[in-house]
């Protein structure tokens, strides 16, 4: 997971280290590994590391260029990194480290933000401050799968993965619409306004500019109508159902490869259903290591035992965790805790909390 904060005083001026370390501290949970903190003339960066890829020091965030005038902190994968490292290579830039927070940055710093954000096939949540000009980039993933929240005033920009991080650094009052309408039913917002007044959310796709005397300047880089293609459809009515079978065949298991490249183990949630085991079997495939992870809701809805049977022909370890009735009720405290702000409670938030 991980997770990010920075404050930018756009006058300029000493941050407290401190505060940014209490400010990261309280997103310890989405990266155990380490905690970063970084601070220059006005800016002030924390970063919370869950180790995947390059599991070494010099991985660790924030993340400078070689010049130490742009520095990074990023929440996220990006999939296709090694694609992408490729091609800077091949313009003549060099890297120190195997990570795709490396690759993220010079994307950025070579071909910038509206030009890189296209490219990337991952989710994530960055920002990018220019230490000199204290100007601030920041862009949320296509489907918003990484949260990024921000308060903005002309002085002064705060930026985090959840909420909390805000504490520290300014007074937390409801914001009275979202809770009214949570309260109606109308269930939280995904992007815009929080819980919050003055903390909002980027919206997914989005990316955002900030800078000493200029309005944020929110666009999109991304639409859902970005993946309509007009010929598919003939295109599909010209094949046999086997050959259209090989297709979708070859496009999960490229993009299982993608979502597995890790330097870290890796595991997969199994239910036993259709849809997760052939996802594990697909992935088993370029991985014999993985561990498999099954919430057994004890009862009539049990399918643990179609996960074990799955288990058994994979030969992989499976981890279950026994779910009742009870664990419903009493994980909500700490389920809420974790989203940080009230919610519609679905089922599964228990139980996979249960087995994380």
């Amino acid at each position: 997971m991980g997770g990010i904060f920075g404050v930018v005083e756009f006058r300029g001026g000493p941050v407290d280290k401190a505060l940014i370390r209490q400010s990261a501290e309280t997103q310890t949970h989405r990266g155990p590994d380490s905690i970063g903190v970084f601070t220059a003339d006005g800016v002030g960066l924390g970063h919370n590391r869950l180790s995947l890829v390059d599991l070494s020091e010099r991985a660790n965030q924030p993340f400078l260029d070689e010049t130490g005038r742009y520095a990074l902190v990023f929440n996220g994968e990006i999939y296709n990194f090694r694609e992408l490292k490729a091609d800077l290579e091949a313009e003549g830039q060099t890297f120190r480290t195997t990570s795709d927070t490396e690759v993220l940055l010079y994307l950025l710093l070579r071909q910038g933000a509206e030009v890189a954000l296209p490219k990337l096939n991952g989710m994530f949540a960055f920002a990018l401050v220019d230490l000199k000009t204290r100007q601030v980039t920041m862009a949320r993933d296509r489907f918003g799968m990484k949260p990024l929240h921000y308060h903005a005033t002309a002085d002064r920009l705060i930026f985090a993965s959840e909420t909390a991080a805000f504490g520290p650094w300014m007074e937390m009052r409801p914001h009275a619409g979202t809770v009214a309408a949570y309260l109606m039913n109308f269930g939280g917002p995904t992007r815009g306004v929080t819980f919050f007044d003055g903390i909002y959310q980027l919206g997914p796709g989005e990316v955002m500019t900030a800078a000493p005397g200029q309005a944020p300047d929110i666009r999109p880089f991304f639409a859902l109508t970005d993946f309509i293609d007009d010929g598919e459809y003939d295109r599909l009515m010209g094949r046999s159902e086997t050959e259209i079978v090989d297709e979708f065949e070859a496009l999960m298991t490229d993009s299982i490869r993608l979502h597995a490249f890790a330097d870290a183990r890796v595991g997969a949630f199994c239910s036993g259903g259709v849809d997760s085991s052939l996802i594990v079997a697909l992935a088993s495939r370029s991985n014999s290591a993985i561990e498999l992870f099954h919430a057994n809701v004890v009862g009539s809805w049990s399918e643990v035992e179609a996960a074990r049977a799955l288990a058994r022909h994979l030969k992989l370890e499976l981890n279950a965790v026994d779910v009742v009735e009870q664990d419903f009720v009493t994980s909500i405290p700490r389920v809420m805790r974790h989203y940080g702000y009230p919610f519609t409670y679905h089922p599964n938030c228990g139980p996979l909390m249960m087995i994380a």
